[in-house]
């Protein structure tokens, strides 16, 4: 937490009741820790291997390294 944040709750906690300034920080983590979730699920699902991964060509698909010339991709 920085200064400015502190000060900026300690002037919330003057104009707001205890139980205001709690419930509202704890709406605010709660918040914060589902979107945390939402971009796990997404890094989650990103990181499945997908149909086109799968179709991608082995060693032996390779043509043999003899038959390859300068001109080759």
């Amino acid at each position: 937490m920085t200064i400015a944040e502190s000060d900026s709750d300690l002037k919330a906690a003057e104009e707001e009741g205890l139980l205001t300034r709690w419930s509202r920080r704890k709406h605010k983590a709660k918040a914060l820790s589902e979107e945390e979730e939402a971009v796990n699920e997404t890094l989650a699902v990103a990181a499945e291997p997908d149909e086109f991964e799968e179709s991608l060509p082995e060693d032996s698909d390779m043509p043999a390294l003899e038959t390859l010339d300068e001109d080759s991709d």
